[in-house]
């Protein structure tokens, strides 16, 4: 009896035992599948996060680039809206930096335009007409001279870059005052005269006259001849008193 109580206590004694070392091999084996768990989650968790910085950076390095394609873009924007054949905008940047040049270097500047070289050789006699002149440019002219002394040329100078920016010259009639038969003047005439007029006489609060496809009645003529003969007669005075 004593015997077969003996031998159950050490059965029972060998399955707790192995009841245990299950437990204890089971409870390893779960730390370790914890383990590489949290291994694994912080091996996602950086990887996660790596992606994110790595996307975050993408998209700034996206908005960086975005930006400076658009300031290019409206830099250029801005480039092409400007005319570079804009003398008045061009002027207007130039006289910010530059004074403007005085008369006598306007006409050294005018002298060397080929129209006024073609109607004289002196640059002391150029005159300068400051009705036809404004605030950015000096109107340079020649005195009298060509067919009956009839022919005035001109040189604009721009006032503050020393450009000749406009050149040419007038008649003021070809055979002076033609009063027709039939009480008209023959446009050609008319106009050649208003040219003059508007090229050397014309100055604000005078009377307008505009080219005409047609004859005009002599009375028109007349009007605008009387004006650029006077203005002629001034002006040889001014010359004669410059020439001596």
């Amino acid at each position: 009896m004593k015997l077969k109580a003996l031998w159950t206590i050490g059965l029972s004694s060998a399955l707790v035992l192995s009841a245990c070392g299950t437990n204890n091999d089971e409870n390893r084996k779960d730390d370790k599948e914890n383990e590489t768990s949290e291994r694994t989650d912080k091996k996602s968790n950086k990887s996660e996060q790596q992606t994110e910085n790595n996307q975050s950076e993408q998209q700034t390095n996206n908005n960086e680039q975005n930006h400076s394609e658009d300031d290019e873009s409206n830099s250029n924007q801005e480039f092409e809206n400007k005319d570079p054949n804009n003398n008045a905008e061009n002027s207007d940047q130039v006289a910010e930096n530059n004074e403007p040049i005085s008369i006598e270097e306007a006409k050294a500047i005018a002298y060397k335009a080929e129209d006024v070289q073609s109607l004289t050789t002196d640059e002391n006699k150029l005159i300068y007409n400051q009705d036809r002149s404004t605030d950015n440019e000096i109107f340079i002219e020649t005195p009298f001279g060509g067919i009956n002394g009839a022919v005035k040329n001109y040189a604009i100078v721009n006032k503050f870059t020393g450009e000749i920016v406009d050149s040419g010259g007038a008649i003021t009639s070809p055979d002076g005052f033609i009063d027709d038969k039939d009480g008209y003047v023959n446009k050609d005439i008319y106009n050649t005269t208003t040219d003059f007029y508007n090229t050397f006489v014309y100055k604000e609060g005078m009377p307008v006259y505009e080219a005409s496809s047609e004859d005009v009645p002599s009375d028109q003529y007349k009007d605008v001849f009387d004006l650029v003969n006077d203005y002629s007669k001034a002006q040889r005075e001014k010359e004669k008193q410059i020439a001596n």
